[in-house]
């Protein structure tokens, strides 16, 4: 399966299943990043507007 094969076939699950599906390859990525790498790719994830929230937040 390539990439585009495997994103819409998450994008037809329901968010959950979705979310459920992916979190054992998920758990194993993340467990060989470091925690900056976790950061930034958590950050990706979540957009550049959530990305400027935290900065904010770090910098107080």
């Amino acid at each position: 399966m390539n990439q585009n094969e495997f994103v819409e076939s998450l994008s037809s699950m329901e968010p959950e299943r979705a979310a459920e599906f992916l979190r054992p390859a998920m758990s194993q990525v993340l467990a060989g990043l470091d925690d900056s790498g976790k950061m930034d790719f958590l950050l990706s994830l979540l957009g550049s507007a959530e990305r400027d929230k935290l900065a904010s937040m770090v910098h107080l």
